[in-house]
């Protein structure tokens, strides 16, 4: 029994050697082990490296290249087919519809911006005043140029909100008007004031010039067939225009072009002659809004040095005639010497954080 005992043991003693041998082989063999995955890390993740969740990603970055991207990727927005136009025969355009009422006019902003890359500090001044007061539902830029660029157009790009409602749409400069040639010094003006019609009788919504300030929210205007500033012993202004796109005075302004088109006069075409060859004989056409769409020659009143127009606040639109000043504002100068055009450029903009104040 005790031979047994003792034989059987040898043979484990052995087999132990012989396994031990055969292990000894094989891990010299295979050369260094890696070394041992740190703790609390499964072991396949040895090499993995951590990453930076400071370190700028090029694919989680919001910077304004990567929102132009999704803007430019964006589909274009159709307007529905006019399967039966509105009919405005006998529309009340003093009154409009009531406040109970639906909007005539969609919530659109529309500017057009032929030739222009860049934009200034006023322009961005005026697209912030519409994203706070405004807040429209779709902000279109109508521009014959493939991409915007600058600081401010940057600065856009990052404005909350501002990505959201935007839209390019591609619109060419017009060079003639019912085969009349559009071809003097004035060329680039006359185009938009044609494109701005053919934009409205296309989409509706708010047309804008690209220094039009809006004080107050136009909402009050989208329940008549077209609005506009025309004053007293005044033509019409084209700078704010509130319209639904089937509105008659759109077809028969248009109109007013064919046979008619001067091109060597700067406000003819654009507003003495649908004043007085449509506007006159049937006012009817038009909501007419004095005053308060700030299309008058306000000059005087926003730039004049230490003094601030303690009424700007009751317009509803402001045009800064940005084109007749020899000053060029921008984020450094505007706030002196005192003005009203700073206390409205205060009201949108904190030059404190260099962003916007939309809420």
């Amino acid at each position: 029994m005790t031979v047994a005992l003792c034989a059987g043991r040898g043979r484990f003693v052995v087999l132990g050697l012989v396994l031990a041998v055969i292990f000894l082989v094989v891990y010299l063999s295979s050369g260094p082990s890696p070394p041992p995955a740190p703790m609390g890390r499964p072991p396949w993740t040895a090499n993995w490296k951590r990453p930076d969740l400071h370190a700028k990603s090029p694919v989680t970055e919001v910077t304004p290249e990567a929102i132009q991207k999704i803007i430019e990727a964006r589909l274009a927005y159709e307007p529905p087919p006019r399967n039966t136009p509105y009919n405005f025969t006998g529309f009340n355009n003093e009154t409009g519809l009531g406040e109970d009422s639906d909007y005539l006019v969609p919530n659109f902003v529309h500017f057009l911006r032929f030739n222009e890359v860049e934009f200034d500090f006023l322009d961005f001044v005026t697209v912030l005043s519409v994203l706070r007061h405004q807040r429209p539902d779709r902000l279109f830029f109508h521009t014959n140029v493939p991409r915007f660029k600058g600081d401010y157009w940057n600065k856009l790009l990052l404005t909350p909100g501002f990505a959201d409602v935007v839209e390019m749409v591609h619109v060419d400069l017009p060079t003639e008007i019912f085969g009349q040639p559009m071809d003097n010094d004035y060329h680039v003006w006359h185009a938009a004031d044609i494109t701005r019609i053919r934009i409205l009788m296309k989409y509706g919504g708010i047309f804008l010039d690209n220094d039009s300030y809006m004080v107050r929210s136009l909402d009050p205007f989208r329940r008549f067939e077209i609005a506009m500033g025309w004053d007293d012993n005044q033509f019409m202004g084209t700078q704010v225009i509130v319209a639904h796109r089937d509105a008659r005075f759109l077809r028969e302004w248009l109109e007013t072009y064919r046979g008619a088109y001067d091109k060597n006069k700067w406000y003819y075409n654009a507003g003495e002659r649908p004043t007085t060859e449509v506007l006159f004989k049937r006012p009817e056409l038009l909501h007419r809004v004095k005053l308060l769409f700030g299309v008058h020659y306000l000059i005087h009143k926003l730039y004049k040095a230490h003094e601030v127009w303690a009424e700007w606040r009751d317009q509803f639109c402001i045009h800064l005639l940005k084109r007749h000043q020899e000053k060029k504002f921008n984020e450094e100068n505007f706030s002196q010497p005192p003005t009203t055009l700073r206390e409205m450029i205060l009201d949108v903009y904190d030059p404190l954080s260099g962003r916007a104040r939309i809420l």
